[in-house]
């Protein structure tokens, strides 16, 4: 055997093992399906956050701002940012915040400032 047919051969194998435990698992995989069958969807009912739930969120920390005396908050990338804006960033060297004042500029403005 020379070394290319040697290659060719391990080459081949490599390439099919994938395949091998996926079959392998496809056994599993029906077993485990069979222990949840009684198990009913959690996702049916879920729908996405709305402008005015998030609007409520912002209104409801600017009340605690007053109520602690603090004129804006600084929100970086994060959960933090998603939960406020739904704006799913992340950190770099470069500042990226929300700013979200105790109170509104003027009426009427975006809520998202």
């Amino acid at each position: 055997m020379n070394k290319r047919e040697f290659l060719k051969i391990t080459g081949a194998g490599l390439a099919l093992s994938p395949l091998a435990a996926l079959a392998a698992g496809s056994n599993s995989k029906q077993a485990e399906d069979s222990s949840l069958d009684g198990l009913s969807a959690i996702t049916l009912n879920v729908s996405a956050i709305s402008v005015q739930e998030r609007q409520a969120r912002i209104e409801k920390a600017q009340a605690l701002m007053k109520q602690h005396g603090m004129a804006a908050m600084l929100i970086e990338p994060g959960a933090a940012m998603d939960y406020f804006s739904g704006i799913q960033w992340w950190r770099s060297e470069r500042l990226t915040a929300l700013i979200i004042p105790q109170q509104r500029g003027c009426s009427g403005c975006n809520p998202f400032f």
